[in-house]
């Protein structure tokens, strides 16, 4: 106790200690990256290989198959295995088992030398550089989407869109951009059989041939009067006339290529639509980097948007943001502030009616030092300020004075027996020190079982409890040390009472009597009072077994968007399926009001779910995103009700459903059916 002691009786060092926390908190607090949710890795993977020219078949074979069949037999902790394989490009999705983070980064490490070893030995050459992407709470949800829409997209218009998605890559923040809608440019030969088979040319040789050619090549050096040089071989050229002048050995002697075969300019036909206020668009979806900014991220991208629009202008393009998932996050940070205003205005107005209003100012600004504290430890622990902190912090705001009120209701109490503040302060924390230690360690101890649960649910909930247990922790602190010292140098006289203390005293002595009244009456009748709390509890418990109170683990609320998916006959083209897509668009528009609407974007040959987008020509998708709730505007709930009405499941020869994202960690369906065989044509069937 002497250490204490001393430690109450330095006021300066208490002081300065207040005083450095709350602007270490402060700067930690605007130091703190804003995002949406924890930065979590779901333990996925994502690797895509292209293979051009290829037909979904000879992906499936010659990419797929090699590197699927590999991964399952040498990769081990492997939960599963999916692939897609479609027309000149295989993606597949590797889910692991939930490891530590060092397992998990061996794992990732044997999967790369693996894909690695695939392409170098067993891929086609003409196969690409496999991509491989961890997916995470970051890079698994595009932060913001922009569409880039021009009334006659041509070369030009294709360029600048190039340009755009580097010129997003280098943003401050942004981890990948996804294009969507964009047709490469392509080089065609176009050979004449007649002319292959007049010389006895096999259309494979002319492609070994022009492949060939067609390639850098890397050839030495050599030393000459001038020095010594590298000899490099420049094949690749969009020039026309150079490809048309490619040697060809026939049986006739060498041709040029230009003689067999029609060589021209040509874009790569469309693997995806896309369509923003019923013109061609190009949709840009990017993705955030770990530990990046949210709001900050799109604050660049707005300015950005802005220094753009003098360029885009001119050339009759238009350039928007149709989607930012910000608003949230906005919300919260402004929610957790008001609340934690309210919870001290609350403390100050209760400690001031039965204490005075010199201790309850000292009560309440320990919320900002516990807060402070808080924020300034998740700093130094690499956390961003997200919907899930916040939470945490929400529900200790509610219990971060409890242990400052019993201190402080007890010196209070000294000081009224009379004694110096320093005695009444020292014989305060003799007497309720070990009661308030064990409440608050009771408090932490029920909630840090929700830090041990496994996998990602887990790791979403771990957040919650550990910002309770570090403000809880902190709150001792204050309680213990930072109060007291305050209320030791204060000054209060009990012999000059004024008329404000007179009615404090007596408001305080009635509520006293009549808590002292219905206390007595409840220990008259133990049995009844004991019948009572059983009741309400068993109450409580029928409620939810009989389904009045519905059962949803983490709930949370949906985005502000939907995503109409319909799936059409594989026979459709994927003109046909855009027409689809702007058709739900319309419907889905039906039933929207105006000031709902952020914007929409229909687009053709992929479609995004939960888990895994899906791609080919008989799949599309409407993209709507809302806006934020403001006056009397629907719920998402509503508006989600009033589309499926509108929309349908069936919608011709397609199958519509509408996909709803919601908050938190990513969960399945309630059941989940898989079929597996030999034949696809047998499992279509069943």
């Amino acid at each position: 106790m002497n250490l204490l002691r001393r430690f109450l009786e330095n006021h300066v060092l208490a002081n300065l200690t207040f005083g450095l926390v709350i602007i270490l908190g402060i700067l930690a607090y605007q130091e703190m990256p804003r995002a949406r949710d924890p930065e979590i890795n779901f333990n996925w993977i994502d690797i895509t290989t292209a293979l051009p020219g290829a037909s979904s078949i000879d992906v499936e074979k010659r990419v797929t198959d090699p590197i699927e069949d590999t991964i399952s037999s040498t990769v081990r902790d492997l939960r599963f295995v999916t692939s897609t394989s479609r027309e000149g490009v295989s993606s597949i999705l590797v889910r692991f088992n939930q490891l530590s983070k060092t397992e998990f980064r061996e794992r990732v490490a044997d999967l790369r030398r693996e894909v690695q070893n695939v392409y170098t030995d067993q891929l086609p050459d003409e196969a690409l550089d496999p991509q491989i992407r961890e997916i995470t709470s970051s890079s698994g949800f595009p932060t913001a989407s922009l569409v880039l829409t021009a009334q006659s997209p041509d070369e030009a218009f294709r360029r600048y869109a190039a340009d755009l998605k580097l010129a997003l890559e280098r943003q401050p923040g942004v981890d990948e951009v996804l294009k969507m809608g964009s047709e490469d440019p392509e080089l065609r030969i176009a050979f004449y059989p007649e002319k292959l088979l007049g010389l006895a040319i096999n259309p494979n040789d002319l492609a070994d041939t022009v492949r060939a050619y067609f390639s850098d090549v890397a050839i030495g050096d050599m030393n000459t009067a001038n020095g010594r040089w590298l000899v490099r071989l420049e094949g690749t050229s969009s020039s026309l006339d150079e490809l048309e002048a490619f040697p060809v050995v026939t049986a006739q002697g060498v041709v040029p290529l230009g003689s067999l075969a029609e060589i021209y300019r040509s874009s790569a036909e469309p693997s995806i639509l896309a369509h923003y206020q019923g013109q061609p668009a190009i949709m840009f979806n990017i993705t955030k980097q770990e530990q990046a900014n949210t709001l900050q991220l799109l604050d660049n991208l707005n300015q950005f948007i802005e220094r753009q629009q003098a360029v885009v202008i001119p050339q009759g393009y238009h350039l928007a943001l149709v989607d930012d998932q910000t608003i949230s996050t906005r919300d919260a940070i402004r929610t957790m502030q008001w609340n934690a205003g309210i919870g001290l205005s609350l403390v100050i107005l209760v400690v001031f009616i039965f204490l005075g209003g010199r201790i309850a100012l000292l009560t309440g600004i320990g919320i900002p030092f516990t807060l402070a504290a808080t924020f300034f430890i998740l700093h130094a622990m690499g956390m961003s300020l997200n919907n899930t902190v916040l939470l945490g912090v929400v529900i200790a705001l509610g219990m971060l004075v409890d242990d400052a009120v019993v201190v402080v209701e007890t010196i209070y109490y000294r000081l009224q027996q009379g004694g110096s503040a320093m005695e009444a302060a020292m014989a305060a924390l003799q007497e309720v020190a070990a009661p308030v230690f064990t409440s608050v360690l009771t408090t932490i101890a029920a909630f840090l079982p929700l830090m041990l649960l496994p996998g990602i649910m887990g790791d979403f909930l771990r957040v919650i409890p550990m910002v309770v247990c570090i403000a809880l922790a902190v709150s001792l602190l204050e309680a213990f040390w930072m109060l007291p010292a305050h209320v030791s140098v204060m000054r209060v006289n009990f012999d000059k009472t004024s008329a404000l203390q007179r009615k404090r005293q007596h408001f305080s002595r009635n509520i006293r009597h009549y808590y002292s009244l219905l206390l007595i009456r409840v220990m008259r009748h133990p049995v009844r009072s004991l019948l009572g709390i059983v009741g309400v509890a068993a109450l409580a418990v029928l409620l939810l077994v009989g389904g009045v109170i519905n059962v949803n683990f983490f709930a949370a609320d949906p985005y502000r968007l939907l995503y109409i998916n319909a799936e059409s006959p594989a026979r459709y083209t994927i003109d046909d399926s855009m027409a689809v897509a702007e058709q739900l668009e319309r419907k889905a528009l039906a039933v929207l009001e105006p000031e709902e609407v952020r914007a929409t974007v229909a687009y053709s040959g992929i479609m995004f779910t939960q888990t895994e987008p899906y791609f080919g020509e008989n799949y599309s998708q409407a993209f709507i995103s809302l806006n934020p709730i403001r006056g009397d505007m629907r719920d998402t709930y509503s508006l989600i009700a009033a589309v499926e009405d509108a929309v349908g499941e069936q919608l011709g020869e397609s199958k519509v459903s509408v996909l709803v994202l919601e908050d938190g960690p990513p969960v399945g369906q309630p059941v989940s059916v898989k079929v597996r065989g030999d034949r696809f044509e047998d499992i279509q069937a069943v």
